[in-house]
Formats: C-alpha cells, structure tokens, sequence
C-alpha cells in the first residue's frame, strides 16, 4: 500500500505521521504513529496525558523475522521518551501470534482483551520509563 492509500485510511492523519523504513532504498516497513485515538479503542483509559497510537505497522514477507521490527520499535520508544509521552499504544487481532510475540518482547504489556466483528482484540501499551 502507498502512503497516501495508508494516509486515507486514517482521517487526520498527515505525511509527517507516516514512517517508512529503508535499506539500500528498499522499503522494509511503513507505519502511522499518531498522537490521537482515532479509532476510539482506548477512551476507558484516558488519563490525560500525552500517548501514540501506532496503526498499520506493515512489513514485507521476506522482512518479518528480521531484526528490522525490533530496530523500529527501538526507534519509536526513544522517540516517545524524547518527546515526553507517556506510552506506544496498538490494537492486534489477537490471533496474530508473531504480532504479539514481536510487541511482547519489546517490552508491550497486554491491557485488555475484546471481542469486535467476531474477532478477538487485545490491545497493548509500552509505558515511558521516564514518566512513572
């Protein structure tokens, strides 16, 4: 998908919101990070502070047991702490065992679990070390 079929896919959503990952030029991952939930999937846990909601976090067949992912996610918490929000929030279908696996060792905490469209949801958070 092209960053502006992703970018439509989000309403809000603006070109400095989309990452994509290169080596050699090729693309290894794109995503959207927002400061905003615009799917609403975690109004119960507003608590008022600053938070991004990582969306469409897409790798390349031949990149998904690569290092990459990690180096990403890596990326993404400094620049969470460096920016000063509290915590990188995603929602999985839960059956996406890789997915969890990959969020989980990386430091993800699961924080709820929900059925939407037949399907089960879980939703996880890496909370900013530096803002307990």
């Amino acid at each position: 998908m092209t960053p502006e079929g992703l970018l439509k896919m989000y309403s809000g959503a603006k070109k400095e919101d989309f990452f994509v990952a290169l080596i050699d030029d090729k693309e290894i991952f794109a995503l959207i990070l927002l400061d905003a939930d615009v799917k609403k999937d975690w109004e119960k846990f507003e608590d008022g502070r600053s938070h991004y909601y990582l969306h469409k976090f897409s790798r390349k067949p031949e990149n998904r047991k690569s290092r990459h992912s990690d180096d990403l996610l890596k990326f993404l918490q400094q620049k969470t702490k460096d920016d000063k929000f509290a915590s990188i929030r995603i929602d999985l279908y839960q059956d996406q065992l890789g997915l969890v696996e990959l969020y989980s060792k990386n430091g993800f905490k699961q924080v709820l679990d929900k059925i939407s469209l037949g399907r089960e949801w879980v939703l996880m958070e890496w909370n900013n070390p530096n803002l307990r």
